[in-house]
């Protein structure tokens, strides 16, 4: 209000109590860089060098560069801040090779086409809990997943998953129609419902076994069943 003109120091010593936690400690540098500098640039240049040597453009939260820049707290800032980023801003980031602004739905899409190769190979998407792919990716335990949030999917996310042939929200209901489905195929063939325990149907499956499981369960089931 004075008319005073103030300048930023050449250099800048954090001395913060010990018991200041040390990711908000990094998160004070990065900010404090960004407002005092022409830093965008320095930090895009930055991401360039992460991309050229990582073939990606998805540093880690927690990523900081060799030379101790913490990289994926400025990248995560720029996705958030993507409605106030100005155009040209915007522009340089889509740019780079495999920039993304949403990260979570670039991993929903790639395991989304991990279960979509899986129902080309198999015929189904019934894909077991523990079951991994070929590159060590653990799809069954996203599939259990998917199943448990259900309620919490987007319409989009929710149709995509329904348009695969075989699946099912609830798998055990799944699984005790196809126990049901062969049982009825066995009595029209048989003309009884009693197969033997250890008794396996032509495709393999252990009627038997399925069978005997329902009979120990009556207790538990529902009018319907």
């Amino acid at each position: 209000n004075r008319g005073l003109s103030l300048s930023i120091p050449e250099k800048i010593i954090f001395d913060l109590p010990t018991t200041i936690d040390a990711n908000f400690a990094d998160a004070l540098k990065t900010i404090l860089i960004e407002k005092t500098t022409d830093s965008w640039d320095f930090w895009f240049g930055l991401l360039q060098n992460f991309v050229e040597q990582e073939g990606h453009a998805r540093p880690e939260d927690k990523y900081k560069s060799p030379d101790g820049n913490n990289l994926g707290a400025w990248v995560s800032n720029q996705r958030r801040n993507i409605d106030i980023l100005d155009a040209e801003k915007r522009i340089r980031l889509e740019s780079v090779p495999g920039w993304i602004w949403d990260v979570q739905q670039q991993r929903w899409d790639k395991a989304l086409s991990h279960v979509e190769l899986f129902v080309k190979e198999n015929g189904h998407s019934m894909v077991n809990s523990s079951y991994k792919t070929a590159d060590g990716f653990q799809l069954g335990n996203w599939v259990v997943r998917q199943r448990k949030q259900e309620g919490a999917f987007t319409q989009e996310r929710k149709s995509k998953l329904e348009s695969l042939p075989g699946w099912t929200w609830d798998m055990s209901e799944s699984q005790w129609e196809k126990g049901f489905a062969e049982l009825e195929a066995f009595v029209k063939e048989s003309g009884h419902s009693r197969p033997e325990n250890r008794y396996i149907t032509p495709e393999g499956y252990a009627l038997g076994d399925w069978v005997s499981r329902q009979r120990r369960q009556e207790g538990a089931f529902t009018q319907e069943r």
